[in-house]
């Protein structure tokens, strides 16, 4: 630029592209920091000189996206202005990308954390949908992976989710061209393409943007393909890859043949050192829900325990959840080496988990069936919760006394109870609960005034307790005889007579029966 050539910016675009791609192909932690930091002063010296010059102008539609997909692999973030500008050429050339650059520009565009525009990426979305057909398997996958980007929920990359919708008959189209690839190209596809073409479909799905009940055949047929295709090339996934395709798998609860799970398996196996710590609890939980009771989960427990004491506090909670989803349907001794291992890894870090972590912790816990939790955690916990007490959501605060109410080793601290009582009465009067949350804190209750030995921290006050009767019992429809038996019977319990016949009359209109 400074030399007044500028015939040889094209070239310049495709040598940046290619050192962004070789990054791209490596570790994208320390190596990608260092080699982005080594060109990142030349690079931005030669933008700012070519934005004076209009040195996109030069650039043709096939390289002008490379130009920002090296930007991005690199880990670096172009000015407004240039941004804007690149937006403005590929909408001008957009008739003249083909379906390699269109892909580019969607990867780029989604990986932008620059001022995004929906409409940019709806029209990018739009015209690749457009020529879907002539697509490579390769393309077809990465073009999944790229709507499930620009459709992210994060902030910096989200379109608005009320006002996207992808292009009409979608599904039908995509997958329909997957089933081709598989069938009639299978060597086109490799570990990555097909992880991620799962992982995107799980993410739009969870998103509301996944296949509707019109497209479930298709939906079948693209599984079952998947299946195959993945068990033949099962050997050459990576450790993320098998961990994101299950995951994938089982969030969307989908049926996958048995040929693949023997497969996946031995894989996981073999890779089981090499999981990270946020693979190995996406693997947990996905077991526990499509088979909580299968025998590699004994392995992959060993595994974890292992390597409790180098979990995050955010680790330390998500692991949790898939030992809740494995024990959760039987009596469990929490002397086990897992159990034991993450009380004394997780009692120390409690301060530093987030309030919702603290009632998914304790929450977890009861749904594992641990009832006997060691002091020395239950003290932390309970320190840890009121603090933070004021933060909970509804959802939360009726977690911690649903598993508060679990405990039965150590007494419920009356610091923690008389805070939770003040900070759940003024949701109360803000009618911030559902009924969900009421019922279950009607459960709580009754456990909790069934320890007798504690009847004098854990008794509600009574104006707490006269407003939380109030609303039960408007909500009694969505309640069944057992729980309304039992709601009566602990209102009797605590003397509130006038709401004990107040719901014995609401039961009566609901159900037709007095004597119980």
């Amino acid at each position: 630029v400074a030399g007044d050539r500028l015939d040889e910016v094209p070239s310049l675009a495709g040598d940046l592209w290619s050192e962004g791609s070789g990054v791209y192909g490596e570790s994208r932690g320390a190596g990608l920091q260092i080699r982005g930091r080594k060109f990142e002063g030349a690079l931005w010296s030669v933008l700012e000189a070519a934005l004076m010059r209009d040195f996109l102008e030069l650039l043709t539609p096939d390289v002008l996206p490379f130009v920002m997909h090296a930007f991005v692999t690199l880990d670096m973030r172009p000015p407004m202005a240039y941004v804007e500008k690149w937006r403005s050429m590929c909408l001008r050339h957009l008739d003249l990308l083909g379906l390699e650059v269109l892909n580019l520009c969607l990867f780029a565009e989604a990986k932008l954390a620059v001022n995004p525009q929906f409409e940019f990426r709806r029209l990018l979305i739009d015209e690749f949908f457009r020529k879907l057909r002539g697509v490579s398997a390769k393309d077809h996958t990465f073009f999944l992976y790229n709507v499930d980007m620009l459709t992210n929920s994060r902030p910096h990359s989200a379109m608005p989710r009320h006002h996207f919708k992808l292009p009409p008959k979608f599904w039908r189209t995509w997958l329909d061209r997957a089933v081709h690839h598989f069938t009639k190209t299978k060597d086109d596809f490799d570990s990555q393409a097909l992880s991620n073409s799962m992982w995107a479909l799980s993410n739009l799905t969870q998103r509301g943007l996944g296949p509707s009940f019109e497209d479930e055949q298709l939906l079948e047929g693209f599984v079952d393909c998947w299946c195959e295709e993945a068990t033949r090339r099962i050997e050459h996934f990576t450790s993320q890859e098998l961990a994101n395709s299950l995951f994938a798998i089982g969030r969307m609860h989908i049926y996958i043949t048995p040929d693949f799970m023997r497969a996946w398996k031995r894989a996981a196996v073999d890779k089981l050192p090499q999981f990270s710590i946020p693979e190995l609890c996406q693997i947990g939980e996905s077991l526990g829900r499509i088979d909580p009771k299968d025998e590699f989960l004994e392995e992959w427990e060993a595994v974890v325990t292992g390597q409790l004491h180098k979990f995050s506090p955010r680790a330390l909670v998500n692991i949790i959840y898939p030992m809740m989803l494995i024990r959760g349907d039987s009596w469990f001794n929490e002397e086990v080496p897992f159990f034991q291992t993450w009380f004394e890894a997780t009692a120390p870090r409690l301060r530093e988990i987030r309030t919702q972590g603290i009632a998914m912790v304790i929450y977890a816990l009861s749904k594992s069936r641990i009832k006997h939790v060691p002091v020395n955690f239950a003290h932390e916990w309970f320190a840890a919760a009121t603090q933070k007490m004021d933060l909970f959501s509804p959802q939360g605060l009726m977690m911690c006394l649903h598993g508060v109410s679990y405990m039965s080793r150590v007494p419920v601290e009356k610091r923690f109870i008389q805070t939770w009582y003040a900070t759940a009465m003024n949701v109360l009067l803000e009618r911030g609960f559902k009924s969900n949350h009421l019922g279950s804190i009607m459960n709580s209750l009754r456990r909790l005034v069934d320890r007798r030995e504690e009847r004098s921290v854990v008794i509600p006050p009574r104006h707490f307790m006269r407003l939380f009767a109030e609303e039960y019992i408007a909500i009694l429809h969505t309640q069944d005889h057992d729980a309304i038996s039992k709601s009566a019977a602990v209102l009797k319990e605590l003397g509130y007579h006038h709401e004990k016949a107040a719901l014995l009359r609401r039961a009566e209109s609901l159900f037709g029966y007095v004597r119980h």
